[in-house]
């Protein structure tokens, strides 16, 4: 019996440490900057090693104050999230955007109904998402109409001017998922993904089954998920390669009915690397490192 023991215990530390070695000591180098957030405080962190760094926001007045949205663009440093009021009066929502690591600077409020941000562009632009908005005076209205159709607008935090992208039409299926980054904006469509260049107005539909994680933060590649693994495209569709399968999966974490344990949290401005968790939470279970050049994963 303590042979058998001692047998599966030999097989489960080599099939573990198969596929990468921990971080540990020195070996633990921070390449990049990303945020974390609680609901409450808002921090700056450096990866891999997940350590604050600066705090950038925290919310007064009580729990009933919320941060919602929350993105960061480690190319042009840019914070940019929304805080949510749900006291008095229900639903409503300030934007605020941080640059450079300088103080943080509230550009807006919508008084009806909470803002979905969907992430920061470059040239000083965020991309919001909703059914109509406008602004008037740094406060965002949104409304319904008859059409019932979901929109992006692109609202340029410098000169406070909000632009409807009305050519891409209903995106009730992206919102859920739209990504963007540089100045390209990535979501989901039947049977696959679109990307959206905002400056040129060119567009890319990829035929693709499964879900749209992530955009790397020059806007060039995509990562993209489904029962078979991770796999990073370039944002004109060429270039489709498996980055983690799911036999390098099922060493590190369990597969419950083909959906994976494994969630993106992380990509790093130089495109390098991707940091992985078993939970979307950097605070929460394992941790590990994908170098893309590799394909290595690695523990943290």
């Amino acid at each position: 019996m303590n042979l058998i023991l001692s047998f599966l215990m030999i097989s489960v530390f080599i099939l573990g440490n198969s596929f990468a070695e921990e971080f540990n000591g020195e070996d633990m180098k921070n390449t990049w900057q990303d945020i974390w957030s609680d609901g409450h405080e808002l921090l700056l962190v450096d990866l891999p090693s997940n350590t604050a760094k600066r705090k950038v926001y925290k919310t007064e007045g009580g729990y009933h104050l919320t941060i919602e949205h929350r993105r960061f663009s480690s190319i042009d440093n840019v914070v940019a999230f929304t805080v949510g009021n749900f006291g008095h009066p229900p639903l409503a929502d300030s934007l605020y955007i941080s640059k450079d690591n300088v103080e943080v600077e509230r550009i807006g409020n919508s008084i009806n109904g909470l803002l979905n941000l969907v992430g920061i562009l470059n040239g000083h632009r965020i991309l919001l998402a909703g059914e109509n908005i406008r602004v008037n005076n740094g406060v965002f209205v949104q409304e319904k109409t008859a059409q019932d159709k979901d929109y992006f607008f692109i609202f340029n935090y410098e000169t406070k001017e909000l632009k409807k992208l009305v050519d891409l039409g209903n995106l009730t299926l992206g919102m859920e998922n739209g990504v963007c980054a540089g100045n390209l904006i990535a979501y989901g469509i039947k049977g696959g993904v679109r990307t959206y260049n905002v400056d040129s107005k060119a567009s890319v539909d990829i035929d693709f089954e499964g879900d749209l994680d992530a955009i790397s933060p020059d806007g060039e590649n995509l990562l993209l998920r489904n029962e078979e693994g991770y796999f990073v495209i370039n944002s004109d569709g060429q270039n489709k390669q498996v980055v983690l399968s799911k036999r390098q999966i099922k060493k590190v974490t369990p597969i419950f009915d083909g959906y994976f344990e494994l969630r993106f949290q992380s990509w790093s401005p130089d495109g390098k690397f991707i940091l992985f968790g078993e939970s979307s939470d950097r605070n929460e279970g394992k941790r590990f490192l994908l170098n893309l050049e590799t394909k290595e994963l690695t523990k943290i």
